[in-house]
Order: structure tokens, then C-alpha cells, then sequence
């Protein structure tokens, strides 16, 4: 398509004269190679940004709810202390001062009379309901613990340590990609507000469901209705589906 013509002769008649003379060729480049050429690099960065965008949505629709699948690398935060299989086997070469030993008072103050739900499976024992889990989940989230956010929510698609690091990201213990920080521009920065939080309240828990809303410090409220399953090692888990979860 993009070629040069050769050296030409022009033969030129007139009236009983016929001259042949050489006339040199000027560069010739197909117009349609031209407008191709001049468009293919929008083009190709256009459509890096839109793939761009996906992978940042894709990555960021795992951390929109409180239960949602998430994921980890090896985060120094603060651990809750728990035995009998609760987190990664790791945990127990934890630093002494990375690690929250938590009291009744300390229960009570999230969960008021319902602290002796939760204060069982933060020493090793399976959670008696979903509620129970629930609460205990929140306890992880307000002390900042990753890995039981991680370890007590469905396998899905993301392994453990996947869903451990996008928890890690989610509350600010680890430092967001890119393509994170272009999904949140898009629409996912509402669960920044889980990295400071203030109460939880439980409004309905019956059968498998768990209806409640987590309060942020922030003043937003998150709103979710999520199903549990049973589970041989920590009594019950998130199932990885909620009826509902919304921003108020």
C-alpha cells in the first residue's frame, strides 16, 4: 500500500517534434494507510483505558459490601488474637504488640448484651449462628483484621490470599494499584468509609439471613441483608450472597 513510483519517462509530442525526457517520481502514499496510521494510536489508547477501567471495576466489585469476596499477601495489622484454626498459621509468629487481646468491656462495647455471641469464637470455639458470625465479622472489621474478614466468607473465585489483600486494601492496611485507584473515580470509593467505623446494629436474624447496617464514622450507613451457611470450622461463613447491600 505504501510505495514509491520508480523514475518515469515523459514522452511529449508536438507538432513534428517528438522529445523524450526523464521526470522524476514523487513519494505516493496510499491515502487510506495514512488515515489508518493516523488513527490507530488513539485508537490503541483508548482501548487500553476502557480495559483499563474493567480490570478496575472487576477488582473493586469484590470490596462494595461489608461481607463481599475479598482478598491477601502477608499485611503486618493488628490481629485478633484467636486459636483452634481461626486465621492462617502464621498468625501465631505475629508480634506480640500487633496483636488485640479482646475483653469482655471491649465486646460489650460494640455489641452491648449481645457481646456473649462473639466472645466464643474469638477463643477458638465455631460461631453458635449466623448472627454470631456476623457480629464477629464486624468485630474483625472494626479492629482491622484482614485475615478473619478473609477466612469466614465463601472460596469463590479469589483464593485466600487474594481475598485477604483486597480486604488489606479495603481498609488502608495495604496501598491501592492503579487500577484500584481508577475504579474508585468510577464509583468504588465507598468502601473507604469501612476504614473508620463506629457501631453495628443487627436488625433482623432469622433462618440463614442476617439483616443489619454498619455505621461509619464518615456518616454513611451501609445497608445489607446476607445469607450464611454452615461450616465445619467456624460454625457458619458468609455464603457470598446478599438480598441487598446499599450506601445510605
Amino acid at each position: 500500500d505504501n510505495y514509491i513510483q520508480p523514475v518515469s519517462l515523459v514522452i511529449t509530442v508536438t507538432p513534428g517534434i517528438m522529445a523524450i525526457s526523464p521526470r522524476p517520481a514523487t513519494p505516493v502514499m496510499n491515502q487510506t494507510f495514512a488515515h489508518r496510521r493516523s488513527t490507530a494510536l488513539p485508537l490503541c489508547l483508548m482501548a487500553s483505558a476502557v480495559a483499563a477501567t474493567c480490570f478496575a471495576f472487576q477488582h473493586l466489585t469484590d470490596l462494595q459490601t461489608f461481607v463481599a469476596g475479598t482478598s491477601l499477601q502477608r499485611v503486618q495489622a493488628s490481629t485478633i488474637q484467636r486459636s483452634a484454626g481461626f486465621g492462617e498459621s502464621s498468625q501465631k509468629k505475629a508480634k506480640k504488640e500487633e496483636t488485640v487481646r479482646l475483653s469482655k468491656d471491649d465486646l460489650e462495647a460494640l455489641h452491648g448484651d449481645k457481646w456473649e455471641l462473639v466472645d466464643p469464637v474469638f477463643r477458638g470455639k465455631k460461631a453458635s449462628s449466623p448472627e454470631a458470625l456476623m457480629r464477629a465479622r464486624f468485630t474483625a472489621l472494626y479492629f482491622k483484621d484482614p485475615q478473619f474478614l478473609a477466612a469466614t466468607e465463601r472460596d469463590g473465585e479469589n483464593s485466600l490470599k487474594r481475598r485477604t489483600e483486597n480486604w488489606a486494601i479495603a481498609l488502608g492496611l495495604k496501598e491501592q494499584d492503579v487500577f484500584g485507584k481508577i475504579g474508585n473515580l468510577i464509583g468504588g470509593a465507598d468502601v473507604e468509609n469501612l476504614r473508620e467505623i463506629d457501631r453495628f446494629e443487627v436488625l433482623d436474624a432469622y433462618d440463614d439471613q442476617v439483616e443489619f447496617k454498619i455505621y461509619c464514622k464518615s456518616g454513611k450507613v451501609l445497608y445489607e441483608k446476607s445469607t450464611c451457611r454452615e461450616d465445619k470450622k467456624f460454625g457458619y461463613i458468609f455464603a457470598g450472597e446478599s438480598e441487598f447491600a446499599k450506601w445510605e
